[in-house]
């Protein structure tokens, strides 16, 4: 993935993927996990790290094959889904950011490159609301897409914020400050 996106929410619904970014060591994803990956810096999701890339997704999601070809069967199978096989074994949910407006510098900033909340770090209900909405083709889908995307992140960074021993930011760490 090279659309330098300033950030993109990763859920994995099913099953396990990696993610390779650019710069860091790789990250396995499995059910229930979620990945948040700070731009503009490229990443690779695969089934396994060694996987080469078989599409490269650039700036305003145009899909090539790695020899620059434009890839077009990869989305047939409706709307807003990418792959071979809606009923596979693994199904990764992708949502991006793809403009920097729409992220505070201040959040970026005080973001590594990559981060990962493990399934039984929480118990959060909005990844199967994601994942049933996604599929839906209705009035409204969008609006109710960007919403639920904007709670995930925010429930996602919470609890990576929370966790024992993390390196909140101030601007974070004030809002539990009584004065």
């Amino acid at each position: 993935v090279e659309d330098e996106a300033p950030l993109t929410v990763m859920a994995q619904v099913r099953g396990e993927s990696w993610v390779v970014p650019d710069r860091g060591d790789a990250v396995r994803l499995g059910t229930g996990d979620i990945a948040i990956a700070r731009g503009p810096d490229p990443y690779l999701v695969a089934d396994d790290p060694a996987t080469p890339p078989q599409a490269m997704i650039l700036p305003g999601q145009e899909c090539l094959t790695p020899d620059g070809q434009h890839l077009t069967e990869l989305s047939d199978l409706g709307v807003r889904t990418w792959g071979s096989d809606p009923d596979g074994p693994v199904v990764l949910l992708t949502g991006t950011y793809p403009l920097e407006g729409e992220i505070s510098k201040r959040l970026l900033n005080a973001l590594p490159p990559m981060l990962v909340v493990r399934d039984e770090e929480w118990e959060n209900p909005l990844v199967p609301l994601l994942a049933g909405e996604i599929v839906k083709d209705t009035p409204g889908q969008e609006a109710v897409l960007d919403r639920v995307l904007d709670l995930l992140l925010v429930a996602a960074l919470r609890t990576w914020f929370d966790r024992p021993g993390a390196a909140a930011p101030a601007w974070y760490r004030a809002h539990s400050d009584p004065v």
